[in-house]
């Protein structure tokens, strides 16, 4: 039997033509594929928008622990250190806190055996370009609270006042301090923030807020102080109180006629 090319051209075309109507049509497979592709989609754009936020915080935390960590990454030999070492680590420190347009200067006081030094970097405040030296007067916040208690320290030690000192035998005669359940408030209840005291004196306003105590006298405090009822022991709770170490350098500065 012969057969002719024409013919079987003829048969391919027309087995392709018999074919094609279904070709265009997407098979079981394809549609099958195409409605998982279009339910994944939108989670697979949850997916990277969950992964988008998470990366930001991610980075956000290292930022943070790297704030919190400002030593890390820096070339610091082990052992004791000579001052020559210790200013070049400082450099680096004070130039990184400089970089924060909001930090404006700094003086750093270094002690190291028999040797000591002040390096001071920026200027003094804004409106005043002249560098910070070691004079100085700088706000020192709430570190305060840190040197008041080492200068209660100091003091138990030295046998000046006891910790266990009642804050009412520091203060001028007529103050009122609070009690409560006949337990008052010592000097060591102050310096541990366990007095029961507020953290701000009753109806106190704040006036310059790069100085807020600024217009607050050691009379008001007083006034204040004979206000508050206590609605717990002193020693008994924790509760941050800016007035309590108010009252603890106030009680500390009558003891030593300051």
């Amino acid at each position: 039997m012969s057969v002719h090319v024409t013919d079987i051209q003829n048969g391919v075309i027309d087995a392709v033509d018999a074919v094609r109507p279904e070709a265009v049509r997407p098979s079981g497979c394809r549609r099958f594929a195409a409605i998982v592709g279009f339910g994944c989609l939108p989670g697979l754009l949850i997916g990277v928008v969950v992964g988008m936020v998470l990366g930001v915080f991610a980075w956000e935390f290292s930022a943070q622990e790297a704030a919190m960590n400002p030593l890390e990454g820096l070339d610091v030999p082990a052992g004791r250190l000579d001052l020559a070492t210790i200013r070049s680590t400082v450099d680096v420190l004070a130039r990184d806190y400089l970089n924060d347009s909001l930090n404006v200067g700094l003086a750093v006081g270094v002690i190291r055996g028999d040797e000591a030094d002040v390096w001071c970097f920026g200027r003094r405040s804004i409106n005043d370009p002249q560098p910070p030296d070691g004079d100085t007067l700088f706000e020192l916040a709430s570190v305060g609270k840190t040197f008041t208690s080492l200068l209660l320290a100091g003091m138990n030690l030295s046998g000046r006042v006891s910790l266990n000192d009642s804050l009412q035998q520091h203060l001028p005669q007529g103050v009122t301090v609070p009690a409560l359940n006949g337990s008052n408030i010592t000097l060591l209840d102050l310096a541990t923030q366990t007095s029961g005291l507020p953290s701000l004196p009753p109806e106190f306003e704040f006036g310059d807020p790069l100085n807020p105590y600024k217009d607050y006298s050691t009379a008001q405090m007083f006034s204040d102080l004979a206000e508050i009822e206590l609605t717990r022991s002193p020693g008994s709770a924790y509760e941050y109180s800016n007035l309590g170490f108010g009252l603890l350098g106030e009680a500390l500065a009558q003891r030593e006629k300051m």
